[in-house]
């Protein structure tokens, strides 16, 4: 759950990097992941130091360094304020996840929904995630 997490932020900071926006900073960042398999809703809140270029403009490079999956990129747009992308992933435990994403951004915040179906072992999974940052002062 903390990769399709880090996936939807760390998406978002590629974003951020392509057109500068939001600001580099501290950001408080908030996370919902849910799913029919789990009873409850998990919600982590963390913070971290957006700093300028700290992620490269080529999403499809950050998502290799991951481990455990080996993604592509399918649709990436940003434009106006507003981000979607999909990509799909082949797991190294076996199995394939594909994320279709969307969310928005200005120059102290961002939000980003995610849905990512994953196929593993004759079962099939469906996790969603809502991520949100709120820039709070310098790093």
């Amino acid at each position: 759950m903390k990769k399709v997490l880090a996936a939807g932020v760390a998406l978002m900071a590629v974003t951020a990097a392509a057109e500068d926006f939001p600001e580099p900073g501290l950001y408080k960042i908030t996370g919902q992941v849910s799913s029919k398999m789990m009873p409850v809703a998990q919600t982590t809140e963390t913070q971290e130091c957006i700093k300028e270029n700290q992620f490269i403009d080529n999403p499809e490079a950050w998502m290799q360094q991951q481990p455990g999956q080996e993604c592509d990129l399918i649709s990436y747009d940003v434009a106006g304020g507003n981000i979607s992308m999909e990509m799909s992933c082949t797991l190294d435990q076996g199995g394939t996840a594909r994320m279709v994403g969307s969310g928005s951004y200005s120059s102290s915040s961002f939000k980003l929904k995610n849905k990512m179906t994953i196929e593993a072992h004759g079962m099939n999974m469906e996790v969603n995630t809502d991520v949100t940052g709120q820039r709070t002062g310098s790093c």
